[in-house]
């Protein structure tokens, strides 16, 4: 029965951990320049790319479980020679 008990702890200090670590990844972002609307839900896993100043959402938004943005430009292909 102790087991159990230690199971629902661990439950519910990895819940609170990931809200925390979810709450200063946003606000690092919105720093760096991402804009947000209002009542913006996001899940665990989410990642806005090493630009996230070119993220831009809009309010009432949910973003779902290990959604990635690709915020690069495709800059290195301008030295390529496309044939």
């Amino acid at each position: 029965m102790m087991t159990s008990y230690k199971k629902m702890y661990f439950v519910i200090i990895k819940k609170i951990f990931s809200k925390i670590v979810r709450f200063f990844y946003l606000k690092d972002c919105k720093r760096n320049g991402m804009i947000y609307g209002e009542n913006l839900r996001i899940m665990s896993g989410v990642d806005f790319g090493s630009e996230p100043y070119l993220v831009e959402i809009g309010k009432d938004v949910v973003i779902s479980v290990d959604v990635l943005f690709s915020t690069h430009d495709g800059g290195g292909m301008r030295n390529k020679k496309l044939t």
